[in-house]
């Protein structure tokens, strides 16, 4: 188990694609592959959110929210 695993990351609206999920899906999703990388992508990371809804992306989409004092 990675320390990646089910934690909460925020996507960032830095293209067409993700915006458009962004509204049909909310902006909050969990983990559910670490960080790895693709040959032809870059780096990339496996989402999903409470409804089962699947789906990788760039990891340059995602922040992973801080907690503040």
């Amino acid at each position: 188990m990675s320390a990646w695993t089910d934690r909460i990351v925020e996507l960032l609206p830095n293209t067409s694609k993700v915006r458009e999920l962004m509204e049909k899906r909310g902006k909050y999703f969990y983990v559910e592959k670490e960080p790895r990388l693709n040959p032809e992508l870059g780096m990339i990371v496996t989402l999903y959110d409470e409804d089962g809804y699947r789906f990788t992306t760039s990891v340059k989409n995602i922040r992973v929210p801080q907690l503040t004092d």
